[in-house]
């Protein structure tokens, strides 16, 4: 009996919306298949709501959702600062418009169900896997076609005004990291457009994306596997009506709720919390 929502049929023996099950025959088990839910999202300059934000993206333990993410949405312990203000030793890229740079990783990064040991960091708000990208335009069919990172994907140009986009190695024992930092970047053909923001790769396959200003027109956020046969985008507003907080939290406070899904999302700290979506 199945007793797990999220693998196609429901925990009352139900269809799940976005797949289809099937047998081979009568003594076998359904087989459910289904759109692969990749978290991305397009936004416009007034609707991005992530400056001041950090998502940290990791990999899923469920067997059942292997090359799957899991998401958090937090606000920055500093909204005026980058998690990883970029060192001395950070490397700025000599780096054109509408371009792409490889840069060796010092260990892999597990991405999508594969370790990677070198990433191409583009000049329009992303990083690649397996060659480099020189869109120009950002948008989820654009973002979809290459194992992708976008951070702000969009028509950007750091070589204009005080443009920027530094490259550093942090070594912290177990939280090593390769963090990407674009500094007041601006959108190609607009003076009043700088955008400031930062991707960090942790070796175990951990994203952390984060923005300190967004003035951008539109852009594209999220991870991509490269073109699969069904991906569909998954909104990144997670916060609408959800709460972090523990069960006795709410009991406390005398309100119901109920978990969202079993799994649980990675906070700031890396510890493990679980939505409740309240009631009334």
């Amino acid at each position: 009996h199945n007793v797990e929502n999220g693998d196609g049929c429901s925990s009352n023996c139900t269809v799940e919306p976005g797949y289809t099950c099937s047998r081979t025959d009568l003594a076998h088990s359904d087989v459910c298949k289904g759109a692969m839910l990749v978290p991305t999202q397009a936004f416009t300059r007034a609707s991005f709501d992530l400056v001041g934000q950090q998502l940290v993206f990791s990999p899923s333990s469920d067997p059942i959702r292997q090359g799957h993410y899991q998401w958090c949405k937090q606000p920055l312990p500093d909204a005026s600062q980058h998690p990883d203000l970029p060192s001395p030793l950070a490397m700025a890229l000599e780096i054109s418009d509408d371009d792409s740079i490889k840069v060796l990783l010092p260990q892999p990064f597990y991405f999508f169900g594969k370790w990677r040991s070198e990433m191409y960091i583009g000049s329009n708000g992303f990083i690649t896997f397996d060659g480099p990208a020189i869109n120009r335009r950002g948008g989820e069919d654009a973002h979809f076609q290459l194992p992708r990172i976008s951070a702000l994907f969009a028509d950007l140009a750091p070589v204009r005004g005080d443009g920027s986009i530094l490259v550093e190695m942090v070594n912290d024992t177990d939280q090593s990291r390769a963090v990407v930092t674009y500094n007041q970047v601006k959108e190609f053909g607009f003076d009043d457009s700088e955008s400031t923001f930062q991707i960090a790769l942790y070796y175990d396959g951990r994203i952390r994306l984060s923005w300190l200003a967004m003035k951008t027109s539109e852009v594209t956020v999220g991870v991509s596997p490269g073109y699969v046969d069904v991906l569909k985008a998954q909104s990144l507003s997670i916060d609408s009506g959800y709460l972090m907080i523990s069960g006795s939290d709410l009991i406390a406070k005398g309100l119901t709720g109920e978990p969202l899904q079993v799994t649980g999302f990675y906070t700031d700290d890396f510890t493990w919390e679980v939505f409740f979506k309240l009631r009334g």
